[in-house]
């Protein structure tokens, strides 16, 4: 079995937490996510041909505060915050930073194919109800 198969056996069961920021300006949340490992690509970085492992990302679980910005921002503008440069940077560094256990001698370069929310989490955010949160208490 080779090195690939088994980080793909390894993620399989395992979930990682990072905290990321949807922008620059915003604070950290902490999300849980579940890695797929799609294979390697050649690409250049800083001149050099460097060998990137690929992953889409399924997130699994984050901070109540980030499932209600999602929601209102996914409702206000029909697009998603899981495509922001800042986020996705951001959880690629987390992604990095784990890969870090595995070879502890080597730079890991890192390339997110997809981030997607689980069909459970995703339910979650699309049954807040958007009344409560412009109410106050």
């Amino acid at each position: 079995m080779d090195n690939k198969d088994k980080l793909k056996r390894l993620l399989k069961n395992v979930s990682f937490d990072s905290e990321v920021r949807i922008n620059v300006h915003s604070g950290y949340f902490d999300i849980n996510y579940r890695l797929e490992f799609l294979g390697e690509k050649d690409m250049i970085s800083v001149g050099d041909w460097v060998t990137y492992n690929v992953f889409d990302v399924t997130i699994l679980d984050m901070d109540e505060k980030l499932k209600k910005i999602i929601k209102i921002f996914g409702d206000l503008t029909s697009t998603s915050l899981l495509t922001d440069y800042v986020f996705v940077s951001d959880v690629s560094a987390g992604v990095r930073n784990e890969l870090q256990y595995f070879s502890p001698s080597t730079m890991q370069y890192v390339q997110i194919n997809k981030i997607k929310l689980s069909p459970n989490l995703e339910k979650e955010i699309n049954d807040i109800d958007m009344s409560k949160l412009f109410t106050k208490n």
